[in-house]
């Protein structure tokens, strides 16, 4: 999995709403489904129940939540820190 994968992922949770995600991530809306589809089935796990139009956040994402946000926290400052490196 990529870290835009994660940050996709990250969206999606916080929104609860795969077309918003799209919109703040200046995306498509197939294009952050396949993502999240994507990471579910290089996890076997399932991060979303839909159900009357709505996604409801399961374990499995409530435990991924917590290390991507992590991740994606490092990963930031990594780059934040390299770009800055000669300054």
């Amino acid at each position: 999995m990529t870290i835009r994968h994660m940050k996709i992922f990250l969206q999606v949770y916080e929104t609860e709403n795969i077309t918003r995600a799209a919109e703040l991530l200046h995306m498509t809306q197939p294009a952050v489904t396949r993502a999240i589809q994507e990471i579910e089935h290089y996890y076997g796990v399932c991060l979303f129940e839909r159900a009357n139009r709505r996604l409801y956040v399961t374990e499995s994402a409530k435990q991924l939540y917590a290390q991507a946000l992590h991740i994606v926290d490092g990963f930031d400052m990594m780059e934040k820190g390299l770009r800055n490196w000669d300054e």
